[in-house]
């Protein structure tokens, strides 16, 4: 039995791997990916375009959809010729070899039985059928026995019969798995429309009679090889030796739901505000703290030293995709918790992260309320005017249940794209901080690129990336780029930039709009000015325990013995500047008026930490950075 039930297991983990490798060459990684962008595009294009070009749309989601069909089938038609063909040539030899010397079985027992007839004697079959081979008894013949005397001889007591009266979809299904169909008159079956007769051995497994222990042990290996082959996460590699960006498929299955059923999600959010308005209502979101500028400025390691604080609650990786019901999906996600090693984020940046993480997580909720976000041809500022009643209450409370699920008392929020929004979060939360951090634009731009590029590279290898980069709503990098735009030019001398294939110049523009906008805020929002704290890269990495208390102390937040041991993580980055001597000119030349303003030169190196106060105020008077 051993041998049978081990030879079962290892062919059928076999015959897993082949259908695997067979199938992804029909169907690759990423084609799901690939198909439900396309679909949702025609959709988009269907209800929202131009009537002329309805039945184009029509027709692109029509054939798109055959093709993706066509295409699975295909590949597990192929996928389980092997099967067949082998199954074919050597199956029964093998179910004959299984079957050899095992007691001939009715089931269910009380509907019938099998005769045994040796030499004109009947005896009720007990004994075994005849082995194969030089001593197989030839002279030997069975008889089916049922109700009414009915009798059937049974050609060969090695095979396996399925008795019915009609033609059942069971009956059916057992023929293609070579049972051999007897017909007969309804009235001698008894209760049951089908009757099995085959050798049995004692079997176990969940679907005997239809499966003996062997097969059920084959096909049970096959899936599982095959499904987990299938669900494992798909490695890919980008340039300049950047870390793996692994979306499984169940990943990418549930950012899709959670971003395409967005309006659902949003009504459960608010069903589960109403469930917990009890445990909401102990909570206040006094003084959030939103960590916000351009990106590769120091925002994510800023916002890990200060998850450390006292009190302190984010978004973690966890939350994410469902990031509107973060009660009931950390609850879901708590029942499948795991211990998880740490790994460097696919940014190559030495931040090593788990689930447990905190990043910005905030960005699909806004793109919810306010679809036009992340539109280049719209304005991206939402100044202190602007009122959205049902953002504003959904906001609150989302605030007040990451508050409780992390059970702190001060909100701290990371997402870049809150600076166009200061003057609106403040109408909200007037008591709010904001910390913004700034580097030297031209180690800035080069790191924007280096991103672009590892980026572009993940998307190339795997299409599902720039889906999901747009589901968290990340457009800084990668092929779904969109600029930042806060004026009508500056968007657009940054999109044709970017066109043109200079991504320097188009993130050097990026960068002076951003810096030029925070400086411009703080000089005209006195009420904002003092609750804006800028923060420089190059100072926070050069003394980070003097930049830390600062930033505390601004914040109003209490350090804990882990924040202060924080700093010994902190260092500034050993990797050369990379560009060009043009490509410097350029750059600077484009953000020479907002850096110099901010204590920058035109050289790294020579970053003057202490004319910065002087700078400031003799630009904008009433900024202030301390």
């Amino acid at each position: 039995m051993i041998i049978w039930y081990s030879g079962a297991i290892i062919t059928g983990s076999i015959f897993g791997i082949c259908f695997y490798y067979i199938f992804r060459r029909i169907v690759p990684h990423g084609f799901t990916g690939r198909y439900m962008a396309r679909l949702g595009q025609n959709i988009h294009g269907l209800l929202r375009g131009d009537v002329g070009l309805f039945w184009k749309f029509y027709r692109n989601i029509i054939g798109a959809s055959f093709h993706y069909a066509g295409s699975q089938l295909l590949g597990v038609m192929l996928g389980l010729s092997p099967i067949i063909i082998v199954m074919m040539a050597a199956g029964p030899w093998l179910h004959s070899r299984w079957n050899s010397g095992a007691p001939v079985a009715v089931i269910p027992a009380k509907a019938g039985k099998v005769i045994a007839s040796i030499d004109n004697r009947s005896a009720e079959q007990s004994a075994q059928p005849p082995r194969t081979g030089p001593t197989a008894v030839v002279d030997r013949t069975y008889n089916l026995v049922l109700k009414e005397g009915y009798q059937q001889p049974l050609d060969d007591p090695l095979a396996n019969y399925v008795v019915c009266s009609n033609d059942s979809i069971l009956c059916s299904v057992l023929q293609t798995f070579a049972f051999r169909k007897i017909s007969v008159d309804p009235s001698c079956l008894v209760d049951d429309d089908i009757l099995i007769i085959r050798a049995q051995h004692g079997d176990r497994n969940p679907f005997w009679p239809y499966l003996s222990d062997p097969e059920f042990l084959f096909f049970l290996s096959f899936f599982l090889i095959s499904m987990v082959l299938m669900l494992r996460k798909k490695k890919v590699i980008a340039s300049e030796g950047a870390a793996d960006y692994d979306i499984s498929l169940v990943d990418y299955i549930f950012t899709w739901i959670a971003t395409r059923c967005a309006g659902a999600m949003c009504a459960l959010g608010n069903l589960e505000s109403r469930m917990m308005a009890g445990r909401l209502a102990e909570f206040e979101v006094k003084k959030p703290i939103f960590i916000t500028g351009l990106a590769r400025a120091g925002t994510t390691i800023l916002l890990e030293t200060l998850t450390t604080a006292d009190n302190v609650a984010t978004h973690r990786y966890r939350d994410f995709p469902f990031i509107m019901t973060p009660i009931f999906w950390n609850r879901f996600v708590s029942l499948f918790a795991a211990q998880q090693d740490s790994v460097e984020r696919p940014h190559k940046d030495r931040i090593k992260i788990t689930r447990e993480s905190p990043d910005a997580f905030e960005e699909p909720i806004w793109q919810h309320f306010f679809p036009f976000l992340h539109d280049p041809e719209a304005l991206h500022k939402l100044d202190s005017d602007v009122t959205n009643t049902a953002f504003e209450k959904f906001y609150i409370e989302h605030i007040k249940k990451i508050l409780l699920i992390r059970k702190g008392s001060r909100y701290l929020s990371k997402a870049n794209y809150n600076l166009t929004r200061i003057a609106y979060i403040s109408s909200i939360f007037p008591d709010a901080r904001y910390l913004i951090p700034i580097r030297h634009p031209l180690l800035h731009v080069e790191s924007l690129v280096r991103q672009h590029r590892i980026f572009k590279d993940y998307a190339t290898q795997n299409p599902q990336v720039t889906e999901y980069l747009k589901s968290v709503g990340h457009y800084e990098f990668g092929p779904q780029r969109r600029p930042v735009c806060l004026t009508r030019e500056g968007g657009r001398r940054i999109v044709s930039a970017w066109e043109k294939g200079d991504d320097h110049l188009g993130y050097a523009i990026q960068w002076a709009e951003i810096y030029r906008f925070v400086a411009h805020l703080q000089a005209e929002r006195t009420d904002l000015a003092g609750r804006m704290l800028v923060i420089r890269y190059e100072d926070f990495c050069s003394d980070p325990r003097k930049e830390i208390q600062r930033i505390l102390k601004f914040s109003e937040l209490n350090k804990l013995d882990s924040a202060s041991n924080a700093v010994q993580n902190i260092r500034p980055p050993s990797r050369p500047i990379d560009l060009s001597e043009s490509q410097i000119e350029v750059c600077w030349k484009t953000v020479e008026d907002v850096a110099r303003i901010y204590g920058y030169t035109n050289n790294p190196a020579e970053t003057n930490v202490s004319c910065i106060t002087s700078l400031l105020t003799k630009s904008i008077p009433r900024i202030s950075v301390a």
